[in-house]
């Protein structure tokens, strides 16, 4: 998260600054269009996702060589423009549990006991529930990592933010940069631990 000059970080510049490709290189590109027009374009196998206050780069796989590619295009971002503001830097990943997959320490994501509660302040418990956990890591002073385990009507989520506050401290923003590889693969020890699979008889 940061402060973006969208009219500069256009796919033809990402090409040619940030990823070296020649120029003409081929890429695709996507336009949402809401209350304000947004631009995902994908080079190298890589999507990226600049706005006013963020920019998102994502691999379109799940492969070592785009986790790499990834922080050194970060890197390489921040370096070219070293005096954007940057607020936050995080790394998002994802699990949708499988039908016989659960928590193994059973969430209670069942609002019922609170409907009274609820009803007293005119509120009504929607089909999804979210349980979040903040926890600190050893060996990583600034980093806070979020762990949500998110039910949707019949679907479980293990969702993990691992967030830097950087507010454009230099010493933060470094130890951040260049970690997609190594909590892409703390994130699968996370889902190793807190999932499992039920046996039914």
């Amino acid at each position: 998260m940061g402060a973006w000059n969208t009219a500069i970080v256009n796919p033809k510049w990402l090409a040619r600054e940030i990823l070296g490709l020649p120029e003409g290189s081929p890429f695709k590109m996507d336009l949402a269009i809401g209350s304000s027009t947004n631009v995902r374009a994908l080079l190298s196998e890589l999507f990226f996702m600049p706005t006013n206050d963020t920019f998102l780069i994502n691999p379109s796989k799940e492969n070592n060589s785009l986790f790499s590619l990834a922080d050194k295009a970060a890197t390489k971002l921040y370096s070219t423009l070293p005096h954007t503001p940057i607020i936050a830097i995080g790394y998002n990943f994802s699990y949708e549990l499988e039908g016989n997959e659960t928590f193994n320490f059973k969430p209670d994501f069942n609002l019922s006991r609170l409907e009274r509660t609820y009803n007293d302040i005119k509120g009504k418990a929607l089909s999804n529930s979210t349980i979040k956990h903040s926890l600190s890591l050893d060996n990583y002073q600034h980093l806070n990592l979020n762990l949500s385990f998110h039910s949707l009507e019949e679907k479980l989520f293990l969702l993990m933010n691992y967030h830097y506050q950087a507010d454009n401290n230099k010493t933060v923003i470094n130890e951040a940069l260049g970690k997609f590889h190594e909590f892409y693969e703390h994130s699968k020890l996370i889902s190793s631990k807190l999932i499992t699979t039920e046996v039914k008889h």
